[in-house]
């Protein structure tokens, strides 16, 4: 499952998902993270990739917490906490 990050203001909304594309539980995890900005301004982006998150590590992308445009997450291969900026 994703993780999504949602940033609201009084005038702009920011939606980032960030995860693992593949079904498969014993694929190679291929993390990826996806952006949409609006404004009230009338302004918006298309959905598109935003980064690319580290290859093989041993992260669950569904229990990653969002802040401040920064997914955080519990590693256990080494034991750390990881932070990854998606904005830009």
């Amino acid at each position: 499952f994703p993780s999504i990050g949602l940033s609201v203001t009084p005038t702009s909304i920011d939606v980032t998902v960030a995860g693992d594309d593949l079904i498969s539980p014993y694929a190679v995890k291929n993390l990826s993270s996806e952006s949409f900005h609006v404004d009230a301004g009338g302004f918006f982006s298309l959905w598109a990739m935003s980064s690319s998150l580290p290859r093989l590590c041993s992260l669950e992308s569904g229990k990653m917490v969002y802040v401040q445009g920064k997914f955080y997450c519990m590693n256990y291969s080494p034991f750390s906490v990881l932070s990854y900026e998606v904005t830009g």
